[in-house]
């Protein structure tokens, strides 16, 4: 191959006839080829010889001799400068002069002489440039280090900068980038030790993840261009995120398990899972092959607290911290009621009396809602009785006129799909008058300081005195407490006990009304003539008319609750 420049220089001679000086471009080590018109000026005229010459060497490089018969006939001679590296090709129009190697040594100035038997002496002149193609690129980072293949991977959304750097090369070559055969770049510079740079900068979106980039360098046309090619491996934020669930609701108490899918990082995605802003444990991941996408499954059991709580997947690529996608679901956590009861009164003064009326409140807490409450009062269904006071209307008991009858533990418990709940047993307490009864245990002191081990035989056998509705609630000698010996003990009765000893109790009535319950022993010695013999049964009994006032509230310091 080769390439025709004019130049536009004529040289004339008095001998010959010459033409305008031409260029002509060959490839070092391509072929370099010559033209030459040797076609006869007549018809009765033909070329007898053919010479080439070098500007720089005066005898012929290559000689075509047909002196002696037709052109077609004659004899090729090459110079021991081109050796077999030269030919003249007369088949071609024009005929051809090529130097095949051609070597950037050959560059020059060449003459075709063409000596005719009749014509005169014709002369074509013309310039050889050899070309040098670069013979080296190199691609390279901003920090010079050398890149091939598969360059990066580099951030979405950041700049990159290559240098592609052209090492040799006559005349310098243009060095260019190009993207998927489209030139984005021609600017060059040439930086000394026959090399030339183009510095790329390139901002990088999404869209350029894999594109290939070409670096160019070509000083001719002869040959292809000498490139390089990179392709660009990115990171890739997360485009999206998906929680993928197939239930509408969970049940508290039973295993739930719910999907995400995120799709578009680079490498894959790292997922976690929140639950109110708190991280939660036990998801697995699993990613495709090309790390494009990853789906999370979760596994947990939710409670009844987790209801209406935001359940939340966080897709994060390790090269984007700052970047978060995410995706959330306000999660729906059905579970059977948590019950419990509330006490209302008629009246504000916080105490509760007999004829009042009480309202216990049965509140729960459930999803979805309450489809039935009943009510339990000891452990017995309670029923709407008007008649006797027991209403029951939507989430509320109402006694009217309570009694004490109507103490003890009521329970409500309410239902809905998931089931039902109780509450804790609630203790009613109705304050009432109470009757206190003082108990006298008397036990025998001998006159020696003995005990008596049979009189506490007789415990319990004695008087006791209700002192209900008795003023100051007090144990005084009018109530003459009353110590009768049984018969059992009456015969082994020598002589009267030096003393004895009362032992009195204060216990209300009923037990559950005590507040205090107290135990304080006297002592009264006995004297002769307070022991003496019932004239009825001629048993022996002590009358205790010195008998000291006993009030339970003072010295028991009980209380009786109205």
């Amino acid at each position: 191959m080769f390439f025709c420049v004019a130049i536009g220089v004529l040289i004339s001679s008095s001998l010959a006839v010459t033409r305008e000086l031409s260029l002509y471009e060959a490839v070092s080590g391509g072929q370099a080829r010559l033209p030459c018109n040797v076609t006869a000026p007549s018809v009765d005229d033909s070329v007898s010889l053919v010479l080439w010459y070098r500007s720089d060497i005066n005898a012929p490089i290559f000689s075509v001799d047909c002196r002696h018969g037709p052109l077609e006939n004659s004899q090729h001679f090459p110079s021991d400068y081109l050796g077999d590296r030269g030919t003249f090709d007369l088949s071609t129009q024009p005929a051809l002069f090529i130097i095949d190697p051609v070597l950037p040594e050959d560059e020059e100035e060449y003459r075709c002489r063409i000596d005719y038997r009749r014509a005169r002496t014709f002369n074509v002149r013309m310039r050889l440039q050899i070309i040098t193609p670069p013979t080296r690129i190199v691609i390279t980072d901003q920090n010079s280090q050398r890149l091939r293949n598969v360059i990066g991977p580099y951030n979405e959304g950041s700049r990159v900068v290559l240098r592609c750097i052209a090492e040799g090369g006559k005349p310098p070559p243009a060095v260019t980038w190009w993207r998927n055969s489209m030139l984005i770049d021609n600017r060059y510079t040439e930086i000394g030790n026959n090399k030339v740079e183009n510095q790329l900068f390139l901002d990088i979106s999404r869209q350029d993840f894999k594109m290939s980039l070409m670096c160019q360098a070509s000083n001719t046309n002869l040959t292809s261009p000498n490139n390089v090619t990179v392709n660009v491996d990115m990171n890739l934020k997360p485009l999206d995120v998906h929680i993928i669930h197939t239930e509408q609701h969970f049940s508290a108490g039973q295993h739930a398990s719910v999907q995400c899918r995120t799709a578009g990082s680079r490498p894959a995605a790292h997922v976690s899972w929140f639950k109110d802003g708190q991280l939660m444990n036990g998801s697995k991941d699993v990613a495709d092959l090309k790390g494009l996408w990853t789906i999370s499954t979760l596994e947990f059991t939710p409670c009844s607290s987790d209801n209406g709580k935001y359940l939340s997947c966080h897709a994060i690529n390790p090269a984007f911290p700052n970047f978060t996608r995410k995706d959330s679901w306000n999660i729906d956590v059905y579970f059977k009621p948590e019950a419990f009861i509330s006490l209302k009164l008629s009246h504000p003064s916080g105490k509760l009396h007999e004829g009042d009326d009480v309202f216990l409140e049965c509140r729960s807490h459930s999803n979805p809602g309450i489809t039935e409450i009943l009510w339990y009062f000891n452990r017995d269904l309670l029923l709407n009785r008007t008649a006797a006071g027991i209403l029951i209307k939507n989430q509320t008991l109402e006694i009217k006129n309570v009694k004490r009858r109507h103490s003890g533990n009521y329970v409500c418990s309410a239902e809905n799909v998931e089931g039902r709940g109780n509450s804790d047993e609630f203790k009613l307490k109705i304050k009432y008058p109470s009757t206190a009864r003082l108990s006298f245990h008397p036990y025998e002191k001998q006159v020696d300081g003995s005990h008596s081990d049979e009189i506490s035989e007789f415990q319990n056998r004695f008087n006791t005195k209700d002192l209900a509705n008795k003023s100051g609630d007090c144990l005084t000698t009018e109530d003459n407490p009353t110590f009768q010996y049984p018969d059992p003990y009456y015969p082994r009765l020598k002589t009267p006990p030096a003393a004895v000893r009362w032992r009195v109790t204060a216990v209300s009535h009923p037990p559950e009304q005590e507040d205090i319950i107290r135990t304080k022993d006297l002592t009264w010695e006995i004297k002769d003539e307070e022991f003496r013999m019932n004239n009825e049964n001629t048993k022996p009994f002590i009358s205790t008319s010195s008998y000291p006032q006993v009030c339970h509230q003072d010295e028991y310091k009980m209380s009786t609750p109205v």
